[in-house]
């Protein structure tokens, strides 16, 4: 009897090994992130547009901008929002700012057409921050001026993709200055100091949408 109980518990941890063994090959490899450089076209998961910022080397995670823009005024009146936020990743906290305000989309005309992307399970299109804004002019440029070469393959990867090319011009940020101005980024400039100073919130300027992945 002892030595079938022995034979027994034989079989059972034998088994128990085996199960152990067949459900850790059963577990799948996670994917791999796919990797992208500045000026690829990314078209995933409802989002398009083209990479302009790289958060890591092996180009898994960044910004891009998107395939269409549009003319409008940062506001159409003059108020104080608390949308001050200048950094990159800090894009979104002046947009929920914006959203938080009454009639939202009828007073902040550039926050708006920004919206207009998020649809469905797509909630990241925003109007970028000053800082986001800036480095769609600074992946243009080599040795701190505008690249033409790097500036036509970027504009050929957007209108391949049916967008509009960027325009090296004043595009607004969502940052704000004051109750009457926020920043404008010209982007045929994007190392200098913002002309925030020279237009109010009622001037109409570019707006590109941006997101991350």
């Amino acid at each position: 009897m002892k030595n079938i109980k022995y034979l027994l518990a034989l079989v059972m941890t034998a088994s128990i090994v085996a199960c152990s063994s067949d459900n850790e090959q059963d577990v799948p490899t996670p994917p791999e992130k796919p990797s992208y450089k500045v000026g690829d076209l990314y078209d995933r998961n409802g989002i398009t547009g083209v990479v302009y910022y790289l958060n890591n080397e092996e180009g898994t995670s960044g910004y891009v901008v998107s395939l269409k823009e549009w003319e409008a005024a940062w506001s159409e009146e003059y108020i104080e929002t608390g949308a001050m936020r200048l950094s990159l990743g800090e894009g979104m906290i002046n947009n929920n700012i914006i959203k938080r305000l009454d009639n939202w989309k009828s007073r902040f005309p550039a926050f708006s057409r920004c919206n207009t992307l998020n649809s469905g399970l797509v909630t990241t299109w925003i109007l970028p921050s000053s800082a986001e804004l800036q480095w769609i002019g600074l992946s243009l440029c080599t040795d701190g001026e505008i690249d033409q070469a790097k500036l036509e393959a970027f504009n050929k990867t957007l209108t391949d993709a049916g967008g509009d090319p960027i325009s090296l011009t004043n595009y607004w940020s969502s940052s704000e200055f004051s109750a009457s101005q926020a920043y404008p980024i010209n982007l045929a400039k994007p190392n200098a100091d913002s002309d925030y100073y020279e237009t109010g919130k009622e001037k109409k300027h570019k707006v590109r949408a941006v997101t991350v992945f």
